[in-house]
C-alpha cells in the first residue's frame, strides 16, 4: 500500500499560490491559473524512506491546463492525473550508424513534466532513470541506454 505525504504544489498566473497537503485551500484572487511545480512524497508500506518527486511546467501551457478561479467558486483538481510515459527525438532522417537522442519524459495530466524521483535523504540523481530500447520492426533491438529524466 502507498500513502501519499504532503504534496506541495504551485500554481502560477498574475499571482502564485503554494499549496501544502492533500486538502490543501486558499483564497485566490479571480483569475486562471495553472500547474507551475508540483513536489510530490510517496511512501510504500514498510519502506524505510518516502519517495520524492518533482514535477515541473516544461514550455507552454496548454489550453486544457488553465483553471479559472471565480468570485466565491470553489475548483478541485488533480495536478497528477492520468500519467503518460513518452519520447521525443529528433524526427529527420538519419543514416545507418549514426547516433539518435531519444529523450524520455513523463508528464502528469496537468502537464508537468517530472525532473527528478529519488529517495529522501540519497543523491538527486540515484533512482530517477528510464531504460530506452529501440527496436527494429521485427523486435530485434538495435540499441538500448539508460536516460534520466530531467
Amino acid at each position: 500500500e502507498t500513502s501519499t505525504k504532503r504534496p506541495k504544489i504551485r500554481l502560477c498566473a498574475k499571482w502564485t499560490a503554494t499549496l501544502n497537503g492533500l486538502d490543501a485551500e486558499t483564497d485566490l484572487p479571480t483569475g486562471r491559473y495553472a500547474a507551475s511545480v508540483l513536489y510530490l512524497k510517496l511512501a510504500t508500506e514498510g519502506a524505510e524512506q518516502p519517495w520524492e518527486y518533482t514535477f515541473s511546467r516544461d514550455g507552454n501551457i496548454r489550453k486544457q491546463d488553465w483553471l479559472t478561479v471565480t468570485e466565491g467558486g470553489l475548483i478541485e483538481f488533480d495536478p497528477i492525473g492520468e500519467l503518460s510515459l513518452n519520447a521525443t527525438y529528433e524526427r529527420s532522417k538519419r543514416d545507418a550508424g549514426t547516433s539518435l537522442s531519444i529523450q524520455p519524459r513523463l508528464v502528469t495530466g496537468s502537464g508537468l513534466l517530472i525532473n527528478l524521483c529519488h529517495i529522501e535523504g540519497t543523491s538527486s540523481y540515484s533512482g530517477s532513470q528510464c531504460s530506452v530500447s529501440v527496436m527494429d520492426e521485427n523486435g530485434s533491438v538495435c540499441g538500448h541506454a539508460n536516460s534520466g529524466f530531467a
